[in-house]
């Protein structure tokens, strides 16, 4: 992915943004999330209501290996759950981040 590559030549020059914002074009790709939680970059990114995600909590776990095929790849053992599900359980400075009334965006800013 070509941000992910620009941010690996920024390093490489001994640069790091302290924190990264995107649009949805970017907040919907796990890829992207994921590799700029690997390489420890803060990171604020738009999704949509229907991006779906894990809980912080989970961890995927070891699939039996059946003794054919390659060896299986851990696993969530719950199915991904959407944004808009999973929001209500964070809480910001005290008070549970709300969406407004059409379900669109958080009512204030964090």
């Amino acid at each position: 992915m070509m941000a992910l590559e620009m941010l690996d030549e920024l390093a490489a020059w001994g640069l790091r943004p302290p924190l990264l914002t995107a649009d949805a074009g970017y907040g919907q790709v796990a890829e992207f999330r994921q590799g700029l939680t690997e390489r420890g970059i803060g990171y604020i990114v738009a999704t949509t209501s229907s991006t779906t995600a894990q809980p912080g909590h989970a961890q995927p776990v070891e699939v039996p290996y059946a003794g054919v095929d390659p060896h299986p790849t851990p696993r969530y053992p719950h199915p991904a759950r959407t944004l808009k599900d999973l929001a209500p359980a964070f809480v910001v400075g005290g008070e549970a981040i709300k969406s407004s009334p059409s379900g669109s965006s958080a009512e204030r800013p964090i």
